[in-house]
């Protein structure tokens, strides 16, 4: 019993000290990932229909963390800290930036004066009308976009940068059902 312990240690020593720069590459590789999805990027799986038809319920996206106010740019799509429950998650679009002055009229989005132009709504909007405001500089102001059923600036008011989680970087194409 014992003889076959030494044996296998000395096996298992052999073993290592000849395949030492593999492992060692598949240790950094492993590393290097586990950084990398820690703290740069992290898969979110959306919840609920707020986002749609541009993100579906139980669709994953890959958001990148860390990221400066500089990067966020009118239309693209963050996550943040839920104003009503910090601990939640919210994913909506950037529809206006800090100093942007954004009006909704007959549910149609004006920003700085100009009608947004929103494809991604494919003809579905709501019909309110939200009064002129301007947005605080360090924050932004987002709308689903599903507007009928989405809980927004609308409702919550603008969102501040350090509640920011990270900005959608990545979304896989959904299979075609045929």
């Amino acid at each position: 019993m014992q003889n076959s312990m030494i044996e296998f240690l000395r096996k298992t020593k052999d073993f290592l000290s000849k395949h030492k720069v593999f492992l060692s590459l598949v240790y950094a590789f492993i590393l290097t990932v586990y950084v990398v999805f820690s703290f740069f990027f992290r898969p979110v799986v959306v919840s609920g229909s707020s986002m749609l038809p541009t993100l579906t319920n139980d669709e994953t996206v890959l958001i990148r963390k860390n990221i400066s106010p500089s990067e966020i740019k009118r239309g693209d799509i963050i996550v943040f800290h839920s104003p009503f429950d910090r601990s939640k998650l919210l994913i909506k679009r950037v529809i206006a930036v800090g100093g942007d002055k954004v009006a909704i009229i007959n549910g149609k989005v004006y920003v700085n004066g100009k009608l947004l132009i929103e494809p991604y709504l494919h003809g579905l909007r709501s019909h309110e009308t939200i009064p002129l405001m301007k947005v605080p500089q360090g924050s932004l102001y987002v709308l689903g976009d599903n507007r009928v059923v989405s809980a927004d600036s609308r409702e919550f008011g603008c969102v501040r940068f350090n509640e920011i989680y990270g900005k959608l970087v990545y979304r896989g194409e959904k299979p075609s059902i045929r």
